[in-house]
C-alpha cells in the first residue's frame, strides 16, 4: 500500500499532466483553426490567379484564317 505522502505526489503529478493535456488540446485546436484559415486564403489566392490568367488570355490577339486555302 502506498504511503499517504506518495499518494499526494502521485495525485499532484496526475493533475499536472491533465492540465498539460488540456492546454495542448486547446493549442492544437487553435493551430488547426489557423491552418484552415491559411488553407482557405491560399485557395482564394490560387483562384484569383487563375481568374487573372483567364482575363489576360482573353485580351490576347489571335491569328485568324483569312480564307480557305
Amino acid at each position: 500500500m502506498r504511503s499517504y505522502k506518495g499518494l499526494i505526489y502521485y495525485k499532484a503529478y496526475t493533475m499536472e499532466l491533465e492540465a498539460e493535456v488540456a492546454k495542448l488540446k486547446e493549442e492544437n485546436q487553435q493551430l488547426r483553426k489557423k491552418q484552415a484559415e491559411l488553407m482557405e486564403m491560399q485557395k482564394n489566392e490560387v483562384l484569383e490567379m487563375m481568374n487573372m490568367q483567364r482575363g489576360v488570355k482573353r485580351l490576347c490577339l489571335r491569328r485568324t484564317q483569312t480564307g480557305p486555302w
